[in-house]
């Protein structure tokens, strides 16, 4: 399917928290690491969108969806105090949205005090809105991300977000591109 095609597709089916071209980024992204070994990833799945654009371009790489489907956890001192029920996916919706897709599966909890694979992965979207859920993402994910791999970190403009990143950032010297609102890490080794 023709990308403006899948994108406006998937909003007239859910509620997809990005732009167009933050979503063609994502379908670009997601389509180049589909190409090297691992398993792909997201955190912050919400109502599934973004979660389908990457099943329509990942082929039969597995896919962990991560998301706890009752809001944001609680923030730290770096978030905002009033998002925790701003972006409240159902789980059983969610699974349902999915399911003609092969390897895809569906983690219940805080992350990362969920049940965590043992694997590497090649593409990694993480859009939690949060400082408290953003660091923990990027050290567990970061180590396990093949070489080539991609991190693509969504709303990095906000500041629990961006706080994280910077901090992360600071430790590795990966390239890193910055477009729309995503911010995307290329593990070099």
């Amino acid at each position: 399917m023709e990308v403006g095609t899948l994108i406006q597709t998937v909003k007239n089916e859910v509620h997809l928290c990005q732009h167009d071209v933050e979503a063609t980024w994502l379908i670009s992204c997601a389509r180049r690491a589909s190409l090297i070994d691992g398993c792909m990833a997201e955190l912050g799945v919400y109502q599934g969108g973004t979660a389908k654009l990457i099943c329509e371009v990942k082929g039969d790489k597995i896919l962990y969806l991560f998301d706890t489907f009752s809001g944001n956890p609680e923030g730290d001192e770096f978030d905002k105090k009033d998002f925790n029920s701003k972006f409240v996916g159902d789980y059983e919706t969610v699974k349902k949205y999915l399911k003609d897709y092969p390897n895809v599966h569906i983690i219940r909890g805080v992350f990362p005090d969920c049940e965590l694979p043992d694997v590497e992965y090649s593409f990694v979207h993480i859009d939690t809105d949060s400082h408290r859920s953003t660091k923990p993402a990027l050290e567990y994910f970061y180590p396990r991300l093949v070489p080539g791999g991609i991190l693509l970190i969504h709303d990095y403009l906000l500041f629990g977000v961006g706080t994280a990143i910077q901090a992360f950032l600071k430790l590795h010297d990966d390239p890193i591109l910055i477009n729309a609102g995503h911010l995307r890490i290329i593990k070099s080794v």
